[in-house]
């Protein structure tokens, strides 16, 4: 299994929203705050470093794979 960072090609196109905009539109809805106050850079910066078998965000992004061994 892995890991593997994608760069956004095209702005989402109509109505279609990021993975991050969902999140937060759903955390809004259920009454959960603070979502909307990090980039979507941020919130991965803070899941690997939460992570301890991963590594950090500039290796992770340079790797572009990390494969569990």
């Amino acid at each position: 299994s892995g890991y593997i960072p994608m760069n956004r090609v095209i702005e989402p196109a109509g109505e279609a929203k990021s993975d991050l905009e969902i999140f937060c539109d759903l955390a809004e809805r259920l009454g959960l705050p603070g979502y909307r106050e990090k980039s979507e850079e941020e919130w991965l910066k803070e899941f690997l470093r939460s992570a301890s078998e991963m590594p950090d965000y500039e290796t992770w992004k340079k790797k572009s794979f990390l494969r569990d061994v």
